[in-house]
């Protein structure tokens, strides 16, 4: 059974107390994946999906750093960085939702004129 997903995007108030760039991304740095050509060869995908397309994301991935401290103003802090070495991609979005634009319950005659 595959595990559960969980959604990463940071709080308004977890983006407010940034010091840095409230308004940024919210979701924290470094869980976006740049994919160049080559990759995407590599993954099969022949054409860009649209913008918002929804992917599941299955990877393998190896610990390169561990780190665990504490400190007087922040606590007990641990970090962990993982680099994927293996992924797959597989798209969310249907066959007919591609073709067709993702406007599947429109009406047959509506699709023809």
């Amino acid at each position: 059974m595959p595990p559960s997903l969980v959604n990463m995007a940071r709080s308004e108030s977890e983006r407010r107390d940034e010091i840095e760039e409230p308004e940024r991304s919210k979701f924290p740095f470094g869980l976006s994946l740049h994919l160049d050509s080559e990759s995407l060869n590599k993954l099969s995908m022949a054409s860009l999906p649209d913008v918002g397309a929804e992917f599941a994301l299955i990877a393998k991935a190896t610990a390169e750093a561990v780190s665990e401290f504490e400190s007087e103003e922040s606590g007990k802090e641990r970090t962990l960085t993982l680099q994927i070495t293996d992924m797959a991609l597989e798209s969310t979005t249907s066959q007919a939702d591609t073709l067709f634009g993702g406007d599947n319950d429109r009406s047959t005659d509506e699709r023809t004129t």
